[in-house]
């Protein structure tokens, strides 16, 4: 049995990064989610999961969002709400097209190319994914809820 998580259930505990678009960054956002949802008590394959759609998610900002322009910045923020660890990414780069967006998650994908499947994979991972465009910010919501406690016995 897990221990108690540390963290507090609500938006009282939360993480803040402002980062560098380069690639080297995107390591550090998938290392401070990982602690994070560590913490929060997230089980070992979820805690992979979400770090890997974090970095996928993070990686697109740099290499599509800015064209992989090194003096940029993006943000992310972890939390833990209603049940569920959350990571928001958000920047000013290109907005997502909606192509992407749409594309179903279950085409086949060609092993060699070396782009296509971000977004799939990033859904595959989380258990909610959302994105928006407002007032010239792309807005990331990556989610994964938390194990549900186990009932006290007496």
């Amino acid at each position: 049995m897990k221990p108690p998580s540390p963290l507090a259930p609500d938006h009282a505990t939360a993480v803040r990064l402002r980062l560098a678009s380069n690639l080297e960054a995107v390591a550090l956002a998938g290392a401070a989610v990982r602690d994070f949802a560590l913490a929060a008590g997230l089980e070992t394959s979820a805690i992979d999961d979400l770090e890997l759609a974090t970095v996928e998610a993070a990686n697109n900002i740099v290499l599509h969002g800015y064209g992989g322009a090194s003096n940029r910045r993006y943000a992310l923020a972890i939390n833990v709400a209603l049940g569920e660890v959350r990571v928001v990414l958000s920047d000013t780069g290109e907005t997502i097209p909606e192509a992407v967006l749409s594309a179903p998650t279950t085409a086949e994908w060609n092993l060699e190319d070396e782009s296509g499947r971000g977004l799939a994979i990033i859904r595959a991972c989380t258990d909610r994914m959302e994105y928006s465009r407002v007032r010239g910010r792309n807005r990331m919501l990556l989610a994964k809820r938390l194990p549900s406690p186990l009932p006290c016995s007496d």
